[in-house]
Parts: structure tokens; sequence; C-alpha cells
């Protein structure tokens, strides 16, 4: 396995477990073992419940539902939201997290739930 951080793939690759990997909270645990989210998606709570949702269905059908990252579990916010043809949406969290691989300009190569995960 290369030196970079273990990912569900080169885990398996390498026949280790992500808690050989110091990969030992819930929280982490269920990030190493989820495939990489689609940038173009979110976490919405509906009727309590975490359901992944597009970024055009989070801001036009739960614009008042509470948003998170489906990789760090931090509240994000969605940007794009105003009505149009093309429409480009992106989320953004609400506060930096370094621990996030969605945020590549911040991302420090080290996955981490955000401090105050939502759950």
């Amino acid at each position: 396995m290369s030196d970079e951080h273990p990912t569900p793939a080169n885990l398996r690759e390498a026949g280790t477990t992500a808690a050989q990997h110091g990969l030992s909270s819930p929280g982490l645990l269920h990030l190493s073992g989820m495939t990489k989210p689609k940038p173009q998606t979110c976490e919405v709570k509906i009727d309590g419940e975490w359901r992944a949702v597009s970024l055009t269905e989070a801001a036009v059908d739960h614009v008042v539902a509470v948003k998170r990252c489906p990789a760090c579990r931090g509240q994000v916010m969605i940007l794009g939201a105003y009505s149009g043809a093309n429409v480009r949406r992106t989320m953004s969290h609400r506060k930096s997290h370094s621990g996030c691989p969605l945020k590549p300009n911040t991302y420090s190569g080290t996955l981490s739930l955000y401090p105050q995960a939502l759950s």
C-alpha cells in the first residue's frame, strides 16, 4: 500500500482494515467504508433520517431542511439556489474543515469527521 491516506480500495488491496490504520471511531469507520460521494450530492434530514439527494433537489425541494456533507458530516449550504435554466449549484461547508476530501483546496490528506458533525 502506498503512503497516501487509506481508502476503502487500497485497504482491501493491502488486506488491512480501517482499525489497523487508526480509523477506530464509528464515524471514521463509516467514512472509510463508504464510497466517495458524488460531488453533486449532499445529505438532507427528512423525517428524522439523513438521505442523499442531488444539490438541485436539496435547493428546490428541501429549502429549509438541514443539510450536511456526505463525507465529513459537517453542515453545508447550497449555493446557486436561484432559478434559471442552467443553474450551477455547489455545496459549501458553513465552516472550513481540513479533513474533508470534497474540499480539495483545504483538504489536509487526512480524512476526519467535522468537529461538530451532524448526526
